[in-house]
């Protein structure tokens, strides 16, 4: 015998089909009696195949905000719950050493600059007229003085003192200039490669300026976007590290559901696929997802998918647990049974089709499966007629009377 399996019901044979399903003996000569038998009417409808995911509410623009440097917390201006705006104030570090480097590099830099304008102002040409002119003055009054001696016209006592000390005045600033041109001339020599040095200094040193501000920058946690507090993880005198998250910041207004997914399952998600995401008592949210994590995600040993949440109202928290049901394959349309009019043997799986009022062998090639509707490819086509309800009291090749037409759900 071939064993018929229906599915979830019975086990017959292939044999028992053939007998009188209901056990009465026919007269001799009489016209066989028709089962009674309810049928379904192949038509198409939609089987769409879904996968139900555990997720959560995550907001829909998330930072975390740690410390550039490290260093210890000094103060703490925001809780979780506060809306901040871009750049405000989240905590501070202790600054000490970094504001006692800045002031020792801004008088590093003071006292560069000093000696390089010094330097600037060093030396110079002295005029070359001025020297000259000196010169001249000099030797005219010895010049008048022989004169007068020569025509006898010698000058008096006083005069001829007050003559000698002006000569004395004026070979003095001469020798000053002259000597104040040699050092000119000596340092315009060496002024180049001192200035060059000098420069060098003083770039380095504001360099040092900038570096000792960024340190002072960075002692002022603030954060980078306009959002939410969603978590703290610093507290006043605690340590904080580079890279330790601080604060998480985000936005609430546009949240989104983000679930977790079994790597078995990633490559039948796609980016468009339909979902309805049901958080707590919430009605159900019809979405879309938008993002596939590429990469498996080490705290959670799954990758993510997420779909975004309008959340005008704001009833959606970040944190929330629900559940997203994502559409695989919408199956739109297809030719369809119910499951329980299907029967199997080693052959495969087949249904009793009615035609001219009697029971017979369909084979069919089946698609998706839901476990309520099966798909049919091929065997059936829209209108026909299959035996839903009595299928273990069926003859084959015998009269069945259809008493009822399902229409399963």
């Amino acid at each position: 015998m071939h064993p018929i399996v229906r599915t979830g019901c019975f086990t017959l044979s292939l044999s028992a089909l053939l007998l009188t399903g209901c056990g009465t003996e026919q007269q001799p000569g009489a016209a066989p009696q028709a089962t009674p038998v309810s049928a379904y009417s192949v038509t198409t409808r939609d089987i769409p195949e879904t996968i139900l995911l555990p997720g959560r509410v995550v907001a829909g623009n998330e930072v975390a905000v740690s410390a550039s440097i490290p260093g210890q917390v000094q103060g703490i201006s925001v809780q979780v719950g506060d809306r901040v705006e871009a750049g405000q104030l989240l905590a501070t570090l202790n600054d000490t050493a970094a504001s006692n480097s800045l002031a020792e590099a801004k008088r590093n830099v003071t006292s560069l600059e000093t000696q390089l304008a010094r330097l600037q102002n060093l030396g110079g040409v002295t005029p070359s007229g001025k020297l000259d002119q000196l010169q001249n003055q000099i030797r005219r009054r010895i010049d008048n003085l022989t004169d007068a001696a020569k025509a006898g016209a010698l000058p008096t006592q006083a005069e001829l003192i007050a003559s000698g000390h002006e000569l004395v005045n004026l070979q003095n600033e001469l020798a000053k200039l002259q000597i104040e041109s040699a050092v000119s001339e000596s340092l315009n020599q060496l002024r180049p490669p001192l200035l060059q040095g000098l420069q060098m200094q003083v770039a380095q040193a504001r360099q040092m300026v900038q570096a000792a501000e960024a340190q002072v920058t960075a002692a002022r946690i603030t954060s980078p976007i306009q959002g939410v507090v969603l978590a703290q993880n610093a507290a006043k005198g605690s340590p904080a590290l580079p890279g330790a998250p601080m604060f998480s910041i985000g936005t609430v207004e546009q949240v989104e559901f983000e679930v977790f997914v079994d790597p078995n399952l990633v490559p039948r998600l796609q980016e468009g696929q339909a979902v309805a995401v049901q958080v707590g008592t919430q009605p159900i949210a019809s979405t879309k997802l938008t993002i596939v994590s590429p990469a498996l995600q080490p705290q959670t040993k799954s990758f993510t998918a997420r779909t975004p949440l309008p959340n005008l109202q704001g009833v959606f928290k970040p944190g929330m647990i629900g559940q997203a049901t994502v559409t695989l394959d919408p199956h739109h349309n297809v030719l369809a049974i119910p499951k329980a009019a299907l029967l199997t043997d080693e052959t495969g799986p087949f249904v009793l089709q009615i035609q001219n009022g009697t029971a017979s062998i369909a084979r069919l090639k089946l698609g998706y499966d839901n476990g309520t509707w099966v798909e049919v490819r091929s065997g059936l086509k829209n209108g026909d007629q299959v035996v839903y309800g009595g299928i273990e009291r069926v003859q084959l090749g015998s009269p069945v009377k259809v008493i009822a037409t399902e229409q399963p759900r």
